[in-house]
């Protein structure tokens, strides 16, 4: 499984690059990208999710997301997340709470760089792919996989926007007695 994350993201990382080959340089970086202070490329989100059941476990997590456009396209983010892992067997129902740190690579694939007067709607999907580790003293202890879809409407004068998103994840248990988890979830969340 590592071994398949670490190619796609070695895959996501070529994409931007073949791009910019194949297009002329304004098309490929435009000129309000460049101009741009470095802060205007940093993104704050915070998100919460449910994912589906699977081996009698529903995960609920919610998380910080802070990320750094580095290039037109494709950024970079650290994730903290808190998760709250429902277990429920022979009627009895459980929980186990962990906290968990990681990062990973983002291409947008739809939406492009706004400049300072852009006032048409901006509609955005970003292609997310990351990596985690639990810390700490948690009642599940867990490596994290996770490839996610996210919509989110992208605009300089609109200081916050709504996020929705559809992911795959997989946590690879490192607690005896805890299966690893696979499934899809749904997120909703804010971008700033």
């Amino acid at each position: 499984m590592r071994k398949h994350l670490l190619l796609l993201l070695l895959t996501l990382a070529g994409l931007p690059l073949a791009a910019q080959e194949t297009l002329p340089a304004a098309a490929a970086e435009p000129a309000s990208f460049r101009q741009q202070p470095l802060a205007r490329r940093f993104s704050f989100a915070v998100s919460g999710a449910v994912g589906a059941r699977h081996r009698n476990v529903t995960p609920l997590f919610a998380g910080i997301d802070i990320g750094f456009e580095f290039v037109p396209r494709v950024f970079v983010f650290a994730r903290a997340e808190a998760l709250a892992g429902l277990h429920e067997a022979d009627d009895v129902r459980t929980y186990a709470l962990s906290k968990s740190l990681g990062g990973g690579l983002g291409v947008r694939l739809l939406g492009r760089w706004q400049d300072a007067y852009a006032t048409s709607s901006s509609q955005s999907i970003d292609l997310r792919a990351s990596v985690g580790s639990t810390y700490g003293s948690n009642d599940w202890n867990y490596m994290l996989y996770d490839a996610n879809l996210t919509w989110y409407n992208r605009g300089v004068l609109r200081g916050c926007s709504p996020t929705l998103g559809l992911g795959f994840r997989y946590m690879d248990s490192r607690t005896s007695g805890v299966r690893s988890y696979r499934n899809v979830y749904l997120a909703i969340g804010f971008r700033f």
